[in-house]
């Protein structure tokens, strides 16, 4: 990857050879950050996967990360309304690490006040040239691994019509319990299922017991691809040099989750694995999120000084935690907190873990600084920005958070 400057969030105005009002210097720094933002730090460095799907049938996805989607027939339309008959492309990125939310620039705000995340997706659909939409009495289903749940969450739309994705209207997800407690009255299912028609053999290995386990892994991976594998005749192909028979049966296996859910309503559910469910009815952005609720919060006094800022135009500042990616702020003395206002205490959580992180750049070079920390009552820290790159910064924020 190129060498690029990485813009964290927030830019900063440090200074300046001719004097400015302060709402000068803020739209001259949001402009500033917008142009730059567009064409450094976004959505485009998560990896996207493409898949091409039936619409005249159910299909279930498996993304690269762990994010599983069902999709029932017709679920997509295009501009009149109408389903859609030719192949539909899908495209999936998930956001679900903090290094993730970097890259991308997925800041975890709204309306200033700072989000916990349970992870972010983006879904996408055209054919053809052809932008296509969830149809109104259809959603798609989403299951968001995580490694705990959080109560409380919401389901946020997010809004890419600016320099970041903007979180807006969130709706209120209940939490439903699995194995029949807690159910509505007005409860449906949520159904992950697959099913396939094969047994196989291998030519090499008269014990299948003996077939090497990468080969098991594969033919596991193409009997389960989607919803499963129906083959219509006995087939064989080669899996790592190996000889591998397909039989045809008369019988399904069939795999099964299924979760109740509120009908009518966008829900998450926790499964045994501990995954957010819940369902789009609109194609883009969605974040499940929640108000920081973390019982260490409290007002923070946190300071950060740039030793060398004054050898750059402008210096970018933000944080990072297990659950939040906040923006900066400059205060009059050039030294930088999490608020809104020079007198103002930022809400943080006291004990947790956090990397507080300083870019900023000149010509075309890139120039980083970090510092970890356990984040206290009153702290100040010191950074020094020196050269860097954009993998050397991604590789710096997924080992320490």
């Amino acid at each position: 990857m190129k060498n690029v400057p990485l813009l964290l969030l927030c830019s900063i105005f440090l200074w300046s050879c001719t004097p400015e009002t302060p709402a000068e210097k803020q739209a001259r720094a949001a402009e500033n950050a917008a142009q730059l933002f567009s064409d450094v730090l976004g959505a485009e460095n998560l990896p996207s996967e493409f898949f091409l799907i039936d619409n005249s049938v159910d299909n279930i996805l498996g993304g690269q990360f762990g994010t599983k989607i069902r999709i029932n027939k017709n679920t997509f339309v295009d501009g009149n309304g109408n389903p859609v008959t030719d192949s539909v492309k899908l495209e999936l990125k998930e956001a679900l690490f903090p290094a993730q939310w970097v890259m991308a620039n997925l800041q975890t705000k709204f309306n200033g006040k700072p989000l916990e995340t349970g992870g972010m997706v983006y879904l996408n659909a055209t054919s053809g040239d052809s932008q296509l939409a969830i149809a109104e009495t259809k959603a798609v289903q989403v299951m968001l691994p995580t490694d705990s749940v959080l109560e409380n969450m919401s389901l946020f739309e997010g809004s890419s019509d600016s320099s970041v994705v903007e979180w807006r209207n969130p709706v209120a997800l209940s939490l439903k319990a699995i194995n029949g407690v807690d159910k509505q009255s007005e409860a449906i299912d949520l159904v992950f299922e697959r099913a396939h028609n094969v047994m196989y053999s291998v030519l090499e290995f008269p014990n299948i017991d003996d077939v090497p386990d990468s080969v098991q892994a594969a033919v596991a991976r193409v009997a389960w691809a989607g919803t499963g594998l129906k083959i219509a005749r006995d087939t064989s192909f080669e899996i790592d040099g190996f000889t591998v028979n397909f039989f045809k049966q008369n019988e399904l296996t069939w795999h099964r989750d299924v979760f109740s859910v509120e009908k009518g309503q966008n829900n998450y559910i926790a499964d045994q694995k501990t995954s957010y469910i819940f369902s789009m009815n609109k194609l883009g952005w969605a974040n499940i999120d929640r108000l920081i609720e973390d019982p260490r919060t409290q007002d923070v006094q946190l300071l950060s000084e740039v030793t060398n800022h004054g050898d750059f135009d402008y210096v970018y500042i933000t944080m990072l935690t297990e659950r939040m990616y906040l923006p900066g702020y400059q205060k009059k003395d050039n030294s930088f907190s999490f608020t809104h206002g020079d007198y103002e205490s930022a809400q943080l959580p006291v004990g947790a873990k956090a990397m507080v992180m300083a870019t900023a750049y000149k010509g075309d070079l890139v120039f980083f600084a970090y510092k970890t920390i356990t984040i206290q009552s009153e702290q100040a820290i010191s950074l020094q920005l020196a050269e860097s790159d954009l993998d050397q910064i991604e590789s710096a924020v997924a080992s320490e958070i």
